[in-house]
């Protein structure tokens, strides 16, 4: 009997936990900025992308660095940096419309460097750099994320980050859109790298995870309430 009595709050405990993690793992969603990929000019079209002179004022799509082996680049961290790249939009498919997601954005830093991410294309949020907002660290990306597999990071001279943008409802077949840009040298936020004027900007994609609705989260820790009544009267 006393072990009955003991064994119904741990039950509803770790119930109570299971109920609050109800919300699935993080799924993550490569950017890809190539013709027909995910990733587009805000407009819907094209992008053009550029090389590594860090003054083309477009991105550079490297094939060397990032998960899955690609990452979009601006700026390449010299003080003599014009650089000042398009916004880019990034279409996060296959979700439920009318369901609420969060939505988290990745980049990386190494020193100083920067990026500006949003769910709106007039309201990007500055990471990094001088922002004060320096994500949190994702140490690995195989176990971390849902889909993790082969995610891995083929290089580690920068520390993959992970920054919460918000909530969204997916709509229009199952669609959000999500935002980034750079930080152009001399603006609010914008990195230093040592000696030099600009930090660059490595992003690499977005994440998603479904907000659990909250009449499942009521009704389950209902359900485990009661249950922790009854064993509890039938102990007494």
């Amino acid at each position: 009997m006393k072990k009955t009595i003991q064994t119904a709050p741990l039950g509803l405990l770790l119930g109570l936990g299971l109920v609050m993690q109800a919300s699935a793992a993080i799924t993550y969603v490569d950017v890809d900025p190539t013709n027909g990929g995910n990733t587009t000019l805000t407009t819907g079209g094209a992008i053009t992308l550029g090389g590594n002179s860090g003054t083309d004022n477009n991105w550079r799509n490297r094939t060397d660095a990032g998960l899955l082996s690609n990452v979009l680049e601006a700026s390449t961290g010299s003080a003599s940096n014009t650089e000042n790249v398009p916004i880019l939009r990034t279409t996060i498919s296959g979700l439920t419309d009318g369901q609420t997601y969060q939505i988290y954005g990745y980049w990386h830093s190494s020193s100083a460097w920067d990026v500006r991410l949003g769910l709106a294309e007039g309201s990007l949020t500055p990471y990094g750099g001088t922002s004060g907002n320096p994500g949190t660290a994702i140490a690995n990306p195989n176990t971390y994320f849902a889909n993790g597999g082969a995610l891995g990071l083929p290089t580690s001279y920068a520390t993959l980050r992970e920054s919460y943008l918000g909530t969204a409802t997916a709509t229009g077949g199952g669609i959000i859109y999500a935002f980034v840009d750079d930080i152009p040298n001399g603006e609010t936020g914008a990195g230093t790298n040592g000696s030099s004027g600009q930090g660059r900007t490595f992003f690499d994609g977005f994440g998603y995870q479904l907000v659990p609705e909250p009449s499942t989260v009521s009704m389950g820790a209902v359900a485990l309430l009661a249950l922790a009544t009854r064993r509890r009267r039938n102990a007494s």
